[in-house]
């Protein structure tokens, strides 16, 4: 009994994830589970419901029912599936080097993990405050947390980058050999990126080809619209495809920078983003209501971006991105 309280004692604390690092990683899940929710939902009332947009009747009402239990089934399993995996985690949980764990910190069965889902209900009364919880518990467990007896927390991911000021120390102090073994990220041979910029150039790839995709297939849809009614096909095919083309260009060198470590090219997406909200709501809006398809795509879109945004402000990124300029004035001393 005294050598299990003294192994308790003498025990790690668990890092315990906090509530932005959790925020997150689920608008990475979101972003992850867009795509089959908003896609079997499309799928389902067409079947069900006939053509999009559909009519108010029975038919409908009863594929909006199946509708809503596919998305159930699909929320359940990918969280349920994954965190009683071997990874404990979440797509969005890996790449924030998250995990969930019981009290004791041992990984958690399927029934546990599903548990924990339908837990979730209890967090978004009222007002989702359970899902707030994490920001002031000591534990820093959600309320399905709690009644699930789980823990998320935070694992040492495969590629950290120090603060400036101890970078700076172990420069000064080690041969630039073994700094470079020590932080491959910031070496000029070994690029290093972490996982979180890797997988936002992925993400805005993906919007890319997506936004392209969507592009083309509004092509016969433009004549429709008032302020070009009356213009020749051809005239609006011939102005559209070389702006679609330059936009596809100035893009692509976008993120080929941000690839490159431009701190700048981060910056600029960001902004670009942010310009862009107030301007992108109402036409995806219309495109629902009008086209179905070329909404689903431009939410799928949305959320790509919001996701690729994230993680390229997340500390590991943040801090690949800014170390190169805080090297920069020890490596010209070295020469």
């Amino acid at each position: 009994m005294e050598q299990a309280r003294a192994a308790n004692i003498n025990a790690p604390t668990p890092n315990y994830a906090g509530f932005w690092r959790r925020c997150a990683a689920s608008v990475i899940d979101l972003v992850f589970l867009a795509i089959p929710v908003v896609g079997g939902q499309f799928l389902i009332l067409s079947v069900l419901a006939g053509p999009l947009p559909a009519r108010p009747g029975p038919a409908t009402e009863v594929a909006q029912q199946v509708a809503g239990v596919f998305d159930c089934i699909v929320i359940w399993m990918y969280f349920a599936l994954f965190e009683s995996s071997r990874h404990q985690a979440t797509l969005g949980k890996q790449l924030f080097d998250l995990k969930v764990t019981d009290i004791d910190g041992r990984a958690i069965g399927f029934a546990r993990a599903s548990g924990r889902v339908w837990a979730k209900l209890l967090s978004v009364f009222p007002m989702y405050l359970g899902f707030v919880m994490p920001a002031f518990t000591k534990k820093k467990q959600a309320l399905h947390d709690m009644v699930a007896g789980t823990l998320v927390i935070k694992t040492p991911g495969e590629q950290t980058v120090d603060a400036p000021t101890s970078l700076q120390a172990t420069t000064s102090a080690a041969p630039p050999q073994i700094v470079e073994q020590l932080y491959p990220s910031l070496s000029t041979d070994v690029p290093g990126r972490p996982r979180s910029v890797i997988t936002s150039v992925a993400l805005l790839i993906s919007s890319l080809l997506i936004g392209l995709a969507g592009s083309v297939l509004q092509l016969p849809k433009l004549t429709e619209n008032p302020q070009l009614k009356g213009l020749p096909i051809e005239l609006i095919v011939s102005i559209a495809v070389p702006t679609m083309a330059v936009v596809a260009i100035l893009v692509s060198f976008l993120i080929y920078k941000i690839y490159q470590r431009r701190n700048w090219a981060r910056i600029t997406l960001l902004v670009l983003f942010i310009l862009g909200i107030p301007l992108s709501i109402q036409p995806v809006m219309q495109s629902f209501a009008q086209h179905p398809l070329l909404g689903l795509l431009q939410l799928v879109q949305a959320m790509l971006q919001i996701g690729a945004i994230i993680l390229l402000f997340v500390k590991p990124s943040r801090d690949w991105f800014t170390s190169q300029r805080s090297l920069a004035p020890a490596r010209l001393d070295q020469r």
